[in-house]
């Protein structure tokens, strides 16, 4: 045990030394964050931003959840036509144009969907045979 004792001490002086050296030089952000105003509803949820700057979340109106995402200037609402409360969860950090998250359907469970921006496509991600929801929260 004592022949672990100066292995484990080098282990953790380099791991200390390494998280001080890394904090001192922390990335330079080169973006500016933008307020998404999102008209008439209640509040609104910020989930992803990816390195376009293109943010997704979800907002509550009249008690029901709409997607929505913002690349800046332009707002657009996610709102997956198989159910309701759509929830976007996250955007591609490989700046792909596709959108994941989740929808209740009819019967009152979360599908999780992929939404192409670019052909405005919704397509559900069904869970593992025997799943009653699935949800999507994340891709790369």
């Amino acid at each position: 045990m004592k022949t672990c004792n100066p292995v484990l001490r080098a282990l953790v002086l380099y791991l200390v030394f390494t998280g001080i050296a890394n904090a001192a030089n922390p990335p330079q952000l080169t973006f500016k964050f933008k307020r998404a105003h999102v008209p008439g509803v209640q509040g609104a949820v910020p989930s992803t931003i990816n390195n376009n700057g293109v943010e997704v979340g979800f907002c509550e109106d009249q008690g029901a959840y709409h997607g929505y995402m913002f690349d800046g200037t332009n707002l657009t609402l996610l709102d997956d036509p198989n159910g309701t409360n759509t929830q976007p969860q996250s955007v591609p950090f490989n700046n792909e144009s596709e959108v994941v998250g989740y929808y209740t359907n009819s019967s009152g469970n979360s599908v999780g969907f992929l939404y192409d921006v670019a052909t405005q496509q919704f397509t559900d991600i069904p869970g593992p045979a025997g799943a009653t929801s699935s949800a999507a929260e994340g891709i790369n």
